[in-house]
């Protein structure tokens, strides 16, 4: 029997057990705390071309 690798693309569709969090609520969390820090750090700005507006952060 020859066993084959195999690597599966992700859309981001994965359960919040899978992704190793106790409920979707600690995920949303987990989540807000990332995003809250990014937009604090200034890293969620990006540079716009003029015209553009930034809904980023």
């Amino acid at each position: 029997m020859e066993l084959a690798k195999r690597q599966e693309t992700s859309l981001g569709l994965e359960t919040y057990e899978v992704l190793g969090f106790n409920s979707e609520e600690e995920l949303e969390l987990e989540i807000s705390k990332l995003t809250k820090f990014r937009n604090e750090s200034g890293l969620g700005s990006i540079p716009l071309k003029h015209g553009q507006e930034n809904f980023g952060g």
